[in-house]
């Protein structure tokens, strides 16, 4: 489905949200007016995720401000030498960790005792840099994705989370990436000629309990196109849903998707119609379960590989040469 131009404010003065799903980056996300500002402070949810994908390496870090606690982490699997890194900071009250701006121009900072990641977007320049020392070694990160716009739509989705929630999210498959990798000492090095990147901003005021599935990733077809996708069930409402493909760069809307998820054996992911039929082989895991007094947090966040095809723009069917991406089973209550 052809998907019209994201309006500049995600909620117009007087608190209407812009429901919808659009083309292209917003200028402001104005939470504010719909929700008020004691519900933002104390109930809204702010993140930023990047991931790295390469025949080496599948590598990502994430900021997140949740109210009462902040979030980061950084992960890498070495695919080569099939070694583990990964590292995560819980923060109370989000002490030590920025939030902030908008999908267009804004920062993600955590620093603290696990070191430091900031991922950073002005103009057309988006960058990501990582220091952590985890219990595989040293984990490096210096990342410079093609800016919004650059070759790659942005998907926009401003949706209502039942029951009574807003959310705001940003999401690109496929951008063009270049920059560097070290895993305990181990340099790689990322170019667009042999890697991508897969970025989500999202921002929003969500019910307290929400439970989801998604998958996120890129890569080739068979035919040499560039592909992405982005699938989730769950969390947003179906009449605003944030699945969508791309196609060398150019973004479109699919229907509904169901998720087999089968821990480390292959998960299967497909609409009704069978115009999108994905198997995704996990290699690696970052899973956790957080309880603390006011937030509790279930998830399995697998990296891996997809096999299948997705449908193009026209309908047509696109057998993936090869992909990589990552995919979530998440519970929380928040």
């Amino acid at each position: 489905m052809t998907l019209p131009d994201a309006p500049e404010d995600a909620v117009v003065p007087g608190g209407k949200p812009r429901l919808g799903v659009y083309r292209g980056t917003l200028v402001r996300a104005a939470l504010e007016r719909w929700a008020g500002p004691m519900r933002m402070r104390f109930r809204s949810k702010w993140w930023q995720y990047v991931v790295a994908l390469s025949d080496d390496v599948i590598a990502g870090a994430a900021v997140a401000n949740l109210g009462y606690v902040g979030v980061a982490f950084a992960l890498a699997w070495d695919r080569r030498e099939r070694r583990w890194y990964e590292r995560e900071a819980l923060v109370p009250f989000a002490h030590g960790v920025t939030a902030e701006g908008e999908p267009g121009a804004g920062r993600f900072v955590y620093r603290g005792r696990a070191g430091r990641i900031a991922m950073s977007t002005s103009g057309e320049e988006r960058t990501v840099e990582v220091e952590l020392a985890t219990p595989s070694g040293p984990l490096e990160m210096e990342l410079e994705l093609a800016g919004p716009g650059e070759g790659t739509d942005a998907l926009t989705v401003i949706g209502e989370l039942a029951p009574g929630g807003l959310n705001v999210t940003h999401k690109e498959a496929g951008v063009s990436l270049g920059g560097r990798i070290a895993l305990g000492g181990r340099e790689i090095e990322l170019a667009p000629d042999n890697s991508t990147a897969l970025l989500d901003w999202t921002r929003g005021v969500p019910p307290a309990t929400v439970r989801w599935n998604w998958a996120m990733g890129a890569g080739r077809a068979r035919d040499g196109r560039t592909v992405g996708f982005n699938v989730c069930v769950g969390y947003t409402d179906p009449a605003h849903s944030e699945n969508a493909v791309w196609v060398d760069g150019r973004v479109h809307s699919i229907g509904p998707v169901t998720f087999e998820e089968r821990g480390r054996d292959p998960w299967r992911i497909r609409t009704a119609d069978g115009a999108l039929d994905l198997t995704f082989q996990p290699e690696a895991e970052r899973a956790a379960n957080t309880h603390l007094v006011l937030v509790v947090s279930r998830y399995r966040q697998p990296v891996g590989t997809y096999t299948g095809h997705v449908p193009g723009p026209d309908g047509e069917r696109i057998e993936l040469e090869r992909a990589s991406g990552v995919a979530e089973d998440h519970m929380a209550r928040w």
